[in-house]
């Protein structure tokens, strides 16, 4: 079981590995397909990547890439 924590606190368990767009798609279809990219540990990774232990996320979506990529690039 892989718990996921997101930036308002709240958990959430996932039974296998799940992907950012996984993890996405679990908060609502139009969510994900607004994502780009998701960041863990102060790094933006593709949302293909599959989460193995329990961590902290946040989703970039198209919207606030552009304040991302300011901000911390």
């Amino acid at each position: 079981m892989i718990n996921i924590t997101f930036p308002d606190n709240t958990i959430k368990s996932f039974e296998n590995n799940p992907s950012g767009m996984d993890i996405a798609k679990s908060i609502s279809d139009g969510f994900a397909r607004n994502c780009v990219a998701m960041k863990i540990d102060e790094r933006l990774l593709d949302l293909n990547l599959s989460i193995k232990e329990d961590t902290a996320i946040s989703q970039q979506s198209a919207i606030s890439q552009r304040l991302v990529f300011n901000v911390l690039c």
